[in-house]
């Protein structure tokens, strides 16, 4: 029996007990998501996988449960998983999917490994953080945990984070056996570009280049993978109609949604490190507001900082120091060998028939994020107005709190030169102004 036979659809292994172990003393190390942080211990007190049958016996086993008290009450999950999902550059995958059920306190919980935590049944071991709900906002005790492996119909893991804009439900997946199949998944359904946003992940290391520095970051983030187009727009403000005519044979709905201000975005013009408002119900015009409406006010979706758009803008590729600069995100040179490749990776003056392209015409950077060059130019959270990238200490910290001089991150369009499309390249605007090159991409920080 092959595991995919074993699977169909059923549970497929493992039920290991782990608990909170009161009255030992803390230990330290480094939580997958966060600085570094005084933990509970907590003991294993049975590991018993039950393995499903077939020549692949896939099974789970919980290494440790720990609680971030007293900083808050997220708690982190660590399991290693044995045999599990398989992915092929054939198609001849094995999707799974993870389920934990835990009992705190008396009160039992179900943590979805794909809604609500990102877990990947992957072999090899991992570590998930689960925040718990109102109820857990306390120093917990008493715990057991399970974990249970199903079929899945999308690979499992935290690569991607797909939000749902009419039901506000957020669930995660993996990549697939290249970031090229996984770029395949996104952009042959039209939904990614309508109904779902689509986040990529930037986990939490480096080194992540920037202009000003190379960056070691002490959170995961997601960048998402297209600007917000027009449709995704439309989800939350119906009566916005847009700039650009749709007589050139494209989609008008997939085209980057344009001429947004600053201000309806994010909410009038509050400062770069202000957090969004909270909403109350689902109504108005800024779609952040909204969209973190839908999604619980959970996330914190917003703008990007100059640093984080840079290093998703860039994708592992490092050099260059100013505008000055030959570095691309498809590699370096001089314009004359830029331009060769140039129109397969971005859409620039010249050759994209003088209007904007839909957000999946060109070739995408090395993370599958596309649109990182021309087309048109997207805000950041950044005021230019004082400050040095080179003094900050933390990419995800603007580089100034106030003032009237937003810094623009993809700080080009489709009617600008093709020197305007290096990785260092800015400009500024006011945070007010609806130029008609103007759009926006959502970003996440996971702390």
């Amino acid at each position: 029996m092959t595991k995919r036979e074993a699977l169909n659809g059923k549970p497929y292994a493992g039920n290991p007990h782990v608990r909170f172990d009161e009255g030992k003393s803390a230990s330290t190390s480094t939580p997958r998501r966060g600085s570094l942080l005084y933990k509970k211990l907590a003991m294993m007190i049975g590991a018993a996988a039950v393995a499903a049958t077939g020549a692949n016996a896939a099974s789970v086993t919980i290494d440790s449960v720990t609680q971030r008290w007293p900083w808050n009450n997220k708690i982190d999950i660590t399991y290693t998983v044995t045999d599990g999902q398989t992915l092929t550059s054939t198609g001849n995958d094995v999707y799974m999917r993870l389920v934990f059920n835990a009992t705190i306190g008396g009160n039992s919980y179900t943590i979805d490994g794909v809604n609500d935590i990102g877990a990947s049944a992957s072999s090899g071991q991992h570590t998930v953080t689960w925040t718990p709900p109102e109820d857990l906002k306390v120093k917990a005790s008493d715990c057991t945990m399970t974990a249970t492996l199903y079929s899945a119909d999308n690979p499992s893991g935290d690569d991607y984070m797909v939000v749902d804009l009419d039901t506000g439900v957020v669930s995660y997946e993996g990549l697939l056996y290249s970031q090229e199949l996984s770029n395949d998944r996104y952009t042959s359904n039209a939904a990614y570009k309508t109904d779902k946003l689509v986040l990529r992940k930037v986990p939490r290391g480096g080194p992540y280049y920037t202009a000003s520095k190379t960056w070691t970051t002490e959170y995961d983030f997601y960048a998402g993978i297209f600007p917000v187009t027009r449709a995704q727009y439309n989800k939350f403000d119906s009566s916005k109609t847009w700039v650009y005519s749709v007589n050139d044979g494209q989609t008008s709905g997939y085209k980057p949604a344009d001429s947004l201000n600053y201000s309806t975005i994010r909410a009038s013009t509050i400062s770069p490190t202000t957090a969004i408002p909270v909403l109350e119900s689902d109504t108005g015009t800024c779609f952040l507001q909204r969209l973190n409406y839908r999604t619980g006010n959970k996330f914190g979706f917003d703008l990007p900082t100059e640093n984080m758009a840079e290093i998703a803008r860039r994708a592992g590729v490092s050099g260059g120091t100013d505008s000055s600069d030959s570095v691309y995100f498809w590699g370096s040179g001089t314009s004359a060998e830029a331009a060769a490749t140039a129109s397969l990776y971005c859409a620039y003056r010249g050759q994209n028939e003088g209007t904007t392209s839909e957000v999946d015409a060109h070739l995408p950077n090395n993370w599958g994020i596309y649109d990182t060059a021309g087309n048109l130019a997207e805000w950041s959270l950044d005021d230019n107005s004082s400050g040095s990238l080179g003094d900050l200490t933390s990419a995800f910290t603007p580089r100034s709190d106030g003032g009237n001089s937003r810094v623009i991150s993809n700080g080009y369009n489709y009617s600008d030169a093709l020197w305007k499309c290096r990785v260092t390249y800015r400009r500024t605007q006011s945070p007010t102004s609806t130029q008609n090159w103007l759009s926006f991409r959502v970003y996440c920080i996971m702390k």
